[in-house]
């Protein structure tokens, strides 16, 4: 199991919101809004909490998250992204709509565990399909990129990690 923090700017915070999903106040200009990784984040966090005390909240938080992540997934048609809907002023200012590897990373982990709470075939449907942003270049609407900048290597090297650490789960229960 992976340790995850959730890392916040100094005027940021997470806001909880009623069915347990996570937005994320950025205040200013932006103002709270959700965030694809910040609701990922939070719900690797709540998995995690369920997996070591069996708390039924945490389980139930989890769940949540990755039904907001299926429910927001963008179809683009042979893959789907988590797009960020607000803009965002790091690397000189970004437009919405756009996506974040990182966020596809954790939004896919997300997903596959669900599936192996729940069984829902609709989750592993929604993680291979976001999956699929890793196989379209950035400048044609996906998130694989080799720019060479940090947050790209992340975010792939995340992601890697993840199917490893998954894949290797798999393996062992055959």
């Amino acid at each position: 199991m992976v340790a995850m923090t959730i890392s916040l700017s100094a005027a940021a915070r997470l806001v909880p919101v009623e069915n347990g999903v996570m937005m994320y106040d950025y205040g200013g200009s932006i103002d709270t809004v959700y965030n694809p990784k910040a609701v990922a984040q939070h719900g690797i966090l709540n998995y995690d909490s369920y997996q070591l005390t069996g708390d039924p909240q945490a389980r139930q938080n989890f769940i949540s998250a990755a039904n907001w992540l299926l429910a927001q997934s963008v179809d683009m048609g042979n893959y789907s992204l988590w797009e960020y809907d607000f803009r965002w002023k790091s690397y000189g200012g970004v437009e919405s709509p756009y996506a974040s590897t990182l966020a596809q990373a954790e939004g896919i982990y997300v997903l596959v565990r669900a599936h192996n709470i729940t069984s829902d075939e609709c989750d592993i449907a929604g993680a291979e399909k976001a999956f699929g942003a890793f196989m379209v270049d950035h400048e044609s609407g996906g998130v694989a990129s080799d720019e060479g900048r940090d947050n790209y290597r992340q975010g792939h090297i995340i992601q890697l990690g993840r199917i490893y650490e998954i894949t290797s789960e798999a393996i062992l229960k055959e």
